[in-house]
């Protein structure tokens, strides 16, 4: 196992509490557009073709709406894992940043010899 893996999961925990908070903003957001469209309708007079330009416009908010709901919805569990787990996500990124060091360690190392126990070897083979 290398560090990536781990990286990765931390990444999609993170990934998932951002894009939760995201899809509850949109949802906010296209729930004041839905308000403002309706208050334009009720209060405004609107005439045929405003009617059918807000009718279109509620259709896209509300689709947006939806697929912002379906993404809260499957990330919600996530993010409740998250928020009880907190100590063992930490935990995770602690031993993420240990494999690393270790990992960074191994690359460019090399050895020196504390005895005398490979001379002769390296002229042996280049004879050959």
């Amino acid at each position: 196992m290398n560090s990536e893996a781990l990286a990765a999961f931390l990444t999609l925990l993170r990934d998932a509490e951002t894009e939760y908070v995201s899809a509850l903003n949109t949802m906010n957001d296209t729930d004041a557009a839905t308000q403002d469209l309706l208050h334009f309708l009720e209060l405004q007079d609107p005439s045929p073709d405003e009617m059918v330009t807000v009718g279109e416009r509620i259709v896209n908010i509300r689709q947006e709406r939806r697929a912002a709901k379906d993404r809260s919805e499957v990330l919600g569990p996530v993010v409740d894992w998250i928020e009880a787990n907190r100590a063992v996500v930490k935990s995770l990124e602690r031993l993420l940043g240990e494999m690393r060091k270790i990992e960074n360690k191994h690359v460019g190392r090399f050895y020196i010899p504390r005895t005398d126990a490979l001379d002769g070897i390296r002229e042996t083979e280049n004879n050959e």
